[in-house]
């Protein structure tokens, strides 16, 4: 491409008849500042276009790098959800498995309690049969003896006894006593079994 300055200095053989020489240099100057304007503009548009190339090569790049890493993010998007719902999953299942194992051992503490229930109220009912039928033995034994017969069968003993002093309303009354504590005794010894029980 001719350069503004080698049209300028472009000089052409002389002849005969050729063109004005002054009215071709003047329009050659109005040639060489249009083409000098051009070749201006020409430079700044390469210029201008260098750079477009590399701002677009830098966005080209920018682009593969952006592509890449979402597609590392998107890689690590996914084995995060994947991850996430193993763990839901083995969080459900474990919850799933400490409430199956809350129900059981409260079934567990159910039916033991059902059994230890049973237990006591079976030894409730077997004191309580004991118990009245001692209590009933002891009335037949009661109502068998009269009170006046208890009594001379005890003197009768008493008086075969040697070196006592007591009279007999004494020996009644000792005899009694006695009776009545025997029979506390007994009241005692049912209440302890009770408590053992």
């Amino acid at each position: 491409m001719l350069t503004p300055i080698e049209i300028q200095n472009k000089k052409f053989n002389k002849s005969f008849r050729g063109y004005s020489e002054k009215e071709v240099d003047r329009f050659l100057d109005k040639v060489i500042v249009d083409y000098e304007n051009i070749f201006k503009e020409n430079l700044e548009l390469k210029k201008n276009i260098e750079l477009v190339e590399k701002q677009v090569n830098h966005y080209d790049s920018m682009e593969d790098t952006l592509q890449k890493t979402l597609v590392v993010a998107q890689s690590t998007a996914d084995d995060l959800v994947d991850l996430a719902k193993k763990q839901a999953d083995t969080i459900v299942k474990e919850s799933e498995f400490k409430a199956e194992k809350i129900v059981e051992d409260a079934k567990n503490k159910v039916t033991n309690s059902t059994k230890e229930y049973e237990r006591i109220r079976k030894e409730i009912l077997m004191f309580r049969t004991k118990y009245k039928s001692m209590l009933s033995s002891q009335l037949e034994v009661m109502d068998h003896y009269s009170d006046d017969d208890y009594s001379f069968s005890i003197l009768q003993d008493v008086k075969n006894i040697e070196n006592i002093d007591n009279t007999e309303e004494e020996i009644v009354t000792d005899l009694k006593i006695e009776v009545l504590e025997t029979s506390d005794d007994v009241d005692n010894d049912v209440v302890i079994e009770q408590k053992e029980a």
